[in-house]
Order: C-alpha cells, then sequence, then structure tokens
C-alpha cells in the first residue's frame, strides 16, 4: 500500500499526548519531522509511562526492548494488573528515544525484575488518580469505587460507573513522580503503593504471547522490512585489514551501473549509494579502491600470541585460604588447560537499519539495536549534532544478544545518509557480518588442584587470559565504540576490562582454598578491526564455564565418583 501523507503528518498531536505508530504496513515508518528537537521525555512525569485514551486503550512507553524472551507480554500483564484494564487494551511502545524514557535499553536478563518496577509503580499511581476523578464524578469515597476492566463502579450500586476513557476526556495524568537510580537500575513513585501479590489477577497467569502470531503467520515486521519515503540503499566498503588506511578510490565502473548515486568517503569510510540493493551491491564490488597494507596482521597461532603477550591488566581475583599450600603438599594433584575461540554472533539475520539524516531538524534511524538510547548518543557524536537531535526507534532484528551489528549497521546507514542527504538502508551481508562484526572474545584457562586422599578437593587455582568483552561495551554511546566511527577517525574511549574469574563467570563452588588470577590482554588491534572483541550474551561467561565445569569433570574422574 503506497503511504500519501506528509512528513509532517506523521506526528499529530491532540491534548499534548505523543502519538503511537504502528508498522503493519512495511511500505511506511513513522518519522518525526515536525519539530526541530526528540529530547527523550523526562521519567518523573506519569505520562512519561502511560496514557490514557478516549477509546479506554492503554499507550504504555518502556525503554526495554523485546528480543524474543516476552517481555512485551509480561510488561503489558504488569500494567493491565495494576489498572485493572485487559491486557488487550494495552499498547506498549518500545525503544523509542523520542517516546520511551532511558531505562538502559536490554541487559542482563533484567527486563521483568528491573524494567517492570517503574510501569508497575507508574500504574499504580495512574490508577490512583483515575479514582479520585471518579469519585469526584460519581459522589462516592474512592475507598467505595470497585474497578473491573477499565470501569469504575460504586460499590453496591452498578448503575453508578464511568470508564477511564470518559475520566481522563479533558484531562492529563501529568502527576510528578519520585526519580531514583539511572540506565537499568531506574525506578519511579507515585503517590499510590501497587497492589498486593496476593490479589493478582492477571499477572501470574498464563497470557498468549502478543508477539508469537505474527512471527509464526509471516506478518512480524523487523528491521529489513522498514521502508520510508525516498528511500535510498547503501554498501559499505571494508579495509583490507585492521589499520589499512585509505589510498584512493576510482569509482568509474561503479558509475556506469544503472541506479548508482554516489560513492562516500570519509577518512578510512567508504561507501556507496545506489537506487536498490541490487545496483548497491554491484556497485560496492565495481569500486576500485586502494587500500595501505594492514597495520596488523591476525597471529598465525592465537594460542601462543595470548600465551606470550604482556596483559594490559591483571587483578587477583576471588581468593580464600591457602591454595598455594595446599597445592605443594597435595597427595595427587591435576592440571588441565582450555582454549576458547573468538566467536561470531552468526544471527538468524544480518544486521540491517535506515538512517534519515536532516541538518535542520531531527535525524531518524530505524535500529534492532537493544540499547536505543545509548546509540542516540553515539549517533550524535558521530554526526556533529545534539543527542535531541537524533531520533532512534527500535525495530526487532532477526537476533540479538549483545552486540550482534545492529549499532554498526546504523552507524553506516547514517553516515551515507548524511552525505546524500536521503533516506538510505543499509543491511549487511552474511560475509560482512561474519568478517567484521564484533566477536565474542576469545580467552585461555588454566587450571590445577589438589586432590585429598578420599577424593574430595583440596585447593584450585585458576588462571585466565583473555580478551575484554567491553572492548567494545555493549552501549555504543560514544562514535568511537562504532566501526564506522573508528573509519573517520574517532577513537574508542569507552574500552574496558573484565575478566575471567571464578564464581563471577563460572559456577560458584565452594572451594575452601581458591585462588583465581585474571589477565586482560590488550587488543590485537585497538581499532577499526575484524577481531573486534565485544559481549556475546554473557561475554566471558562461555569460556569461564566451559573451563571449569570440563575441569570439575576431570576432578570427578580422577576421583573416580559421579561429576554431579
Amino acid at each position: 500500500m503506497a503511504s500519501s501523507t506528509s512528513r509532517r503528518d506523521f506526528l499529530t498531536i491532540g491534548s499534548g499526548l505523543l502519538i503511537g505508530f504502528s508498522l503493519s504496513d512495511s511500505a511506511t515508518a513513522p518519522q518525526l519531522m515536525a519539530a526541530d528537537t526528540a529530547p527523550n521525555p523526562s521519567p518523573a512525569r506519569l505520562d512519561a509511562w502511560l496514557r490514557i485514551g478516549v477509546d479506554d486503550h492503554v499507550r504504555v512507553f518502556t525503554g526495554k526492548v523485546d528480543i524474543g524472551m516476552g517481555v512485551q507480554t509480561a510488561l503489558m500483564q504488569i500494567v493491565a494488573e495494576e489498572l485493572d484494564v485487559p491486557v488487550s487494551r494495552i499498547e506498549l511502545i518500545m525503544g523509542d528515544t523520542a517516546a520511551t524514557p532511558d531505562q538502559g535499553g536490554v541487559g542482563g536478563s533484567t527486563s521483568i525484575s528491573a524494567g517492570g518496577k517503574p510501569l508497575r509503580n507508574a500504574a499504580a499511581a495512574a490508577r490512583h488518580a483515575l479514582l479520585q476523578l471518579a469519585s469526584n464524578k460519581l459522589g462516592a469515597p474512592a475507598a467505595q469505587l470497585d474497578v473491573h476492566d477499565g470501569i469504575v463502579s460504586v460499590r453496591g450500586d452498578a448503575s453508578q460507573k464511568i470508564s477511564y476513557g470518559a475520566l481522563v476526556e479533558g484531562h492529563e495524568l501529568g502527576e510528578a513522580l519520585r526519580v531514583s537510580g539511572n540506565g537499568f537500575s531506574l525506578n519511579v513513585e507515585g503517590s499510590a503503593k501497587p497492589k498486593d501479590p496476593s490479589t493478582y489477577t492477571v499477572v501470574g497467569k498464563s497470557v498468549p504471547r502478543v508477539d508469537l502470531p505474527p512471527k509464526l503467520f509471516g506478518r512480524a515486521i523487523y528491521s529489513t522490512d522498514v521502508r520510508v519515503p525516498g528511500m535510498l540503499h547503501g554498501r559499505v566498503i571494508r579495509p583490507a585489514g585492521a589499520g589499512s588506511t585509505l589510498a584512493g578510490v576510482d569509482d568509474r565502473a561503479a558509475k556506469k551501473i544503472p541506479g548508482y548515486v554516489k560513492t562516500v568517503t570519509k577518512g578510512n569510510f567508504v561507501g556507496v549509494v545506489a537506487e536498490n540493493e541490487w545496483s548497491a551491491i554491484r556497485a560496492a564490488g565495481a569500486v576500485k579502491v586502494n587500500w595501505s597494507a594492514p597495520a596488523a596482521a591476525f597471529p598465525d597461532d592465537l594460542y601462543r600470541h595470548m600465551r606470550s603477550a604482556k596483559p594490559k591488566a591483571s587483578r587477583q581475583l576471588n581468593n580464600q585460604g591457602d591454595a598455594a599450600a595446599a597445592l605443594s603438599r597435595a597427595s595427587k594433584k591435576i592440571e588441565a588447560s582450555y582454549e576458547w575461540p573468538f566467536q561470531a554472533h552468526a544471527t538468524m539475520g544480518p544486521g540491517c537499519a535506515v538512517a534519515d539524516f536532516h541538518a535542520d531538524g531531527v535525524t531518524t534511524v530505524w535500529t534492532g539495536a537493544q540499547k536505543p538510547h545509548a546509540l542516540q548518543k553515539g549517533l550524535a557524536q558521530m554526526l556533529g549534532l545534539a543527542d535531541d537531535r537524533v531520533h532512534v526507534i527500535w525495530v526487532e532484528a532477526a537476533g540479538s544478544y549483545g552486540r550482534a551489528g545492529d549499532e554498526d549497521v546504523a552507524a553506516d546507514a547514517a553516515l551515507l545518509s548524511q552525505a546524500v542527504g536521503k533516506p538510505v538502508r543499509v543491511q549487511w551481508s552474511r560475509a560482512d557480518m561474519t568478517a567484521w562484526g564484533g566477536k565474542g572474545p576469545a580467552a585461555i584457562v588454566d587450571l590445577s588442584a589438589a586432590l585429598n586422599q578420599d577424593g574430595s578437593i583440596a585447593a584450585i587455582d585458576m588462571s585466565s587470559r583473555a580478551f575484554s568483552g567491553t572492548e567494545i561495551i555493549p552501549q555504543a554511546t560514544t562514535a568511537g565504540n562504532m566501526l564506522a566511527g573508528q573509519l573517520i577517525g574517532m577513537p574508542n574511549t569507552t574500552a574496558g576490562d573484565e575478566y575471567v574469574q571464578w564464581g563471577g563467570s563460572t559456577y560458584p563452588y565452594t572451594i575452601r582454598n581458591l585462588r583465581c588470577t585474571g589477565h586482560v590482554l590488550a587488543a590485537l588491534y585497538s581499532e577499526s578491526s575484524p577481531m573486534r572483541a565485544t559481549h556475546l550474551r554473557d561475554p566471558n561467561g562461555p569460556a569461564g564455564t566451559f573451563a571449569s565445569e570440563s575441569f570439575m569433570d576431570e576432578l570427578a574422574a580422577e576421583a573416580r565418583v559421579d561429576p554431579i
């Protein structure tokens, strides 16, 4: 279905309420072009979390997103429970920087335990405010009012009733809320306490997941499905290797390809823009790029390099007792080493994003990134804009858990859109994703243990050498934290250290004498490298758990006991 709606008509204002939108038609997507800025809503206002329409539907706003766990349905249940409305009347807007408070995005499986708290409290505050309005309308104390399916009635006189929709007509639920924490720990509290869980009728019940029917019947909208008027397509040509610099471009052959629009270069970033994706693919292949020799090569033997490299950071972790003494006097000593390679995310669908740059208004980006508000900051810095001039809209992607490429492809699209002044869609190929997507970090774990005569464990010594999972932190809050930003010359200033440790990134077995030493290795190349280490679900946990659990099996075999 073609759309003739103007850009400004996408934004509809009524009684100060922010419009909700639908992506049910993948031919178009919403844009916020009627204003010069798109600031994050303040969490201190009740209407930043939920708004009730005169049609009795409840629009709920959360900075969390649903990357396949079903949290969308669960969050809807939480609000429906506190408001006493059917789940079917809840419309959840997720991960839109211009519509939702910044809750840090998704990570650590905390979307319900932490992300649900402010929604529960906001819904409780809204219910309290609605009962006060109903009390005035119906002439009865709030304590004598009942609510069922969004209808408030006087207890004992069902004829005296009024709907939430009728109550809010001409009123705003703009109560000020008390704010505490930020990011994942952001919470708000209002004038009312949430329900006692013993009274729950919605939470804890089996409710069909709202995201499954469209996925099962092929109607789900993913980031690859987003289309906007006037949209072009882009492809990025990557360097010859880590640290290669651009020496020259010959795009004469590309210009002969039908649909070719432009070759874009900025620093060491090279891309092409075309009228359709196939033309962009062909043009990217036709452009001849002269790169300098790579500044760094991948080691012939990764693990030999890891053992010989001087760590950039070391730390004693989770130590107790005297493991060295116990090992020195052990009647039986077991040793083992475990090597864990770099891991590609290999999501079902490679990264895809659409960016619509506007120098004189709001730049809009559609992406599957887990942390839209963080990405807003990184993109704004890369484009030279204020944060509130960038509007990031989350659209589900075919894969997630960490830094699967959605942030990096969004940065590619934003740079190309800025260069041509039109919306640009960039979809990575599988080769792009495998070669240049962030990798789960490689690690080596050496373990030794002392066994007592009865086969029990007297001591364990664990030593790890690993690349840090925060070489690219999961939050792309700075331009240098994204591949495109690094290619245009912005350094990564947000890298940190994460260790493979006993009981932190492994199961916390209780060992009387334990010594754990962690070493973090410097990146193979600091920037614009195919081997950028990043979060792949739990960044260092898989390597640590693989090693410690395998070692437990070795110890059990030596002691001739069941490893359980």
